[in-house]
């Protein structure tokens, strides 16, 4: 499948790229291994567990400066950064141990020197030494002494920020995060043509069923989710971030794996499907718009070129914040607030 930065194939997934490299010294304990092994929700529970089970204890800890915790954050910005370096600087053995990964892919990467960290992971001081750590490391061990790694200023909400800027020629919108186990969701304020606020609602668990192959299960509690959230607002789309690859139209790709994929096996048209659903349960029309969440979380950027933005959670997300002539976005208010 041919690679298109503002509609990700699912080969653009960093969970699964073995950190192989012949022209790069890497350490023997990040060689070989998949990007997931070292940065997920299940590899800090790995890094801490010698101090805490606790993960809010370890960034509690790193906020006050406890050498442990500062030790273990600068651990993950150097896996980070030595992901980086590979991916800058691709070479045979990198190709031969992701052959999922087609050459534009690495073209792509060959030709970024600005990534922005967002998700969970990254919240706090430890995001903050996360993005120094792994800014000295690919600096240092690709020899790219002009590539930069920052923290967003928001990281948890980027896939909010980002799709609400799709959202035209209204005052509020609502805006859905349907992560693994949370949905995040906020209403977006518009003021002047700009995004002036993100209004942060309480999180909702997804409670999708336990038997996740029930694709029409997990379609009624989204619509449920969708059906409930949409409340104060006057905007007739409603975006939505999933944690899946989806194609031009929003249609989630078989060809991946996760709960939110399955989806497709109900029908072509997934959107269609959910705003027929909505429409029907609140008795007004709404379009659901369905956005890759590492797309969703790059468009809080774009247009921004030779970038790249990645999530740290409960796995490795990416997006890539590319001119986007096929879809228009709201400005930022440069007071834009979220809280």
């Amino acid at each position: 499948m041919a690679f298109d930065p503002r509609y990700p194939p699912t080969s653009n997934s960093l969970n699964r790229l073995r950190l192989e490299a012949e022209s790069l010294p890497l350490p023997a304990n990040v060689r070989g291994k998949a990007a997931s092994e070292l940065l997920s929700s299940l590899a800090l529970d790995g890094l801490i567990q010698a101090h805490t089970s606790d993960v809010v204890l370890f960034y509690e800890q790193a906020a006050l400066g406890a050498e442990w915790a500062v030790e273990l954050a600068q651990t993950l910005g150097t896996h980070l950064g030595t992901l980086l370096a590979v991916l800058a600087r691709n070479d045979t053995r990198t190709h031969k141990a992701n052959p999922d990964k087609p050459a534009a892919y690495w073209a792509h990467w060959a030709g970024i020197r600005a990534v922005c960290i967002g998700g969970g992971m990254a919240r706090g001081r430890v995001g903050a030494i996360i993005a120094a750590q792994a800014q000295a490391t690919v600096c240092s061990l690709a020899d790219a002494p002009g590539y930069q790694v920052v923290q967003a200023e928001h990281p948890q909400y980027l896939p909010l920020l980002g799709a609400a800027r799709t959202v035209q020629a209204c005052n509020r919108a609502s805006i859905l995060d349907f992560g693994g186990s949370y949905v995040k969701r906020a209403i977006a304020h518009y003021s002047s043509g700009w995004l002036s606020r993100l209004q942060l609602r309480a999180s909702l668990p997804t409670d999708l069923p336990a038997d996740d192959d029930d694709a029409r299960l997990i379609f009624e509690r989204m619509v449920d989710i969708m059906a409930q959230s949409y409340a104060e607002v006057d905007s007739p789309t409603m975006p939505i971030s999933i944690a899946a690859y989806v194609d031009q139209c929003g249609q989630p790709r078989l060809s991946q794996s996760g709960i939110y994929m399955r989806l497709a096996r109900l029908t072509p048209d997934v959107p269609a499907a959910f705003s027929q659903a909505v429409s029907e349960r609140l008795r007004t029309p709404v379009e659901v718009r369905l956005l890759h969440d590492g797309t969703a979380a790059a468009l809080a950027y774009a247009p921004l070129e030779q970038a790249a933005v990645i999530m740290l959670g409960t796995a490795l997300g990416s997006g890539y914040p590319v001119a986007r002539s096929d879809l228009a976005l709201r400005p930022l208010s440069p007071s834009m607030t979220v809280g």
